[in-house]
């Protein structure tokens, strides 16, 4: 399983402060791609998780939409090692994921994606189940060196308990005060290959672990 691993920074800012930021990256020497988007999250999580008992280096999966021109849905898997954030992200199909929805997960079971195979296991042995849904309205900027912002304006949450990804009828409540904005500094780090197969290693031990009880 190959992971994207890079430190991040998060901190709220006014609308004003956030423009300033902007500003300053467009007047910049350095090439700089900016997107612009929907971002639609719905988190899995054991009973463990939803009561807030869960360690960060637990490994957290989503279902993820991306509203763009067109759309874009992706299985997350994202924890965090020491200040480290390792994330893998896997495509998958409209049909896959209303399946997954559905509760038919059996076949990740033996699907050659080893992030479906796991959150095959997660969801039978550990219990994983939909948990809430967060939409943003995200815009990012790219650096060409692995360094880039994110701006999320406007986050919420579906309300009343929905799980569905695809919802677009339900009440959604803010979750930042109005005229604020998440701005998200990411940095790339490469890991060096002897330690990556250390954690990877030790990743793969906890899993049999958890796939035992």
């Amino acid at each position: 399983m190959k992971y994207v691993t890079y430190r991040e920074d998060n901190v709220t800012v006014n609308e004003e402060k956030c423009e300033r930021v902007k500003k300053s990256i467009l007047e910049g020497k350095e090439k700089v791609r900016w997107h612009k988007y929907i971002l639609r999250k719905l988190r899995f999580a054991s009973e463990a998780g939803r009561e807030g008992r869960e360690e960060e280096s637990i490994p957290k999966f989503y279902l993820c939409l991306i509203i763009q021109d067109g759309s874009k849905l992706y299985i997350e898997k994202k924890y965090q090692q020491n200040g480290i954030y390792f994330k893998c992200c896997e495509e998958i199909t409209e049909e896959q994921c209303r399946n997954i929805l559905n509760g038919n997960v059996e076949w990740m079971k033996t699907d050659k994606n080893s992030l479906f195979r796991e959150f095959y296991f997660q969801y039978t042995l550990n219990k994983i189940r939909p948990w809430h849904v967060t939409e943003y309205d995200r815009e990012t900027a790219i650096h060409i060196h692995g360094e880039y912002l994110t701006f999320n304006r406007n986050i919420r949450r579906i309300a009343g308990g929905v799980t569905d990804l695809f919802d677009e009828e339900n009440i959604r409540i803010s979750c930042l005060n109005e005229g604020r904005v998440m701005v998200s500094s990411k940095k790339m780090i490469t890991i060096p290959n002897i330690l990556r197969d250390m954690l990877q290693n030790a990743e793969e031990s906890m899993e049999m672990k958890a796939f035992a009880h």
